[in-house]
């Protein structure tokens, strides 16, 4: 029995398991600190960075043959729309975070969101 999944679908996977497992994990932790919710969802986006890392090292184990083509695709096309998604994502989860609680330890003091 064969198992295929076609690009797009694939590509969401590595998106959602990305995400989901850095805002997980660096988020229960926060969580755990500090029990504040958006603090936390804020300090698990903010573990996305810009995807630079990810991208070396999907290269590198393309160029090793340790990933096929379709799957490096699909990888590549996963960080791309995780850079712009995470930046948004940031900026409403720290909005909401600092306005619920000015005294998170992640909000800035001398500049406002914008």
């Amino acid at each position: 029995m064969s198992f295929a999944l076609d690009f797009w679908t694939l590509s969401m996977l590595f998106l959602l398991l990305g995400l989901g497992g850095k805002i997980l994990g660096g988020g229960l932790v926060h969580w755990g600190r500090t029990r504040n919710t958006w603090e936390a969802l804020t300090c698990g986006l903010a573990l996305n960075g810009r995807g630079s890392v990810d991208l070396v090292l999907a290269a590198l184990a393309f160029e090793l043959g340790f990933l096929p083509s379709p799957i490096f695709g699909a990888l590549v096309a996963s960080i791309l729309v995780s850079i712009p998604l995470t930046s948004w994502l940031l900026r409403k989860t720290l909005k909401r975070a600092c306005a619920e609680f000015q005294t998170a330890e992640i909000c800035p003091e001398d500049r406002p969101l914008i």
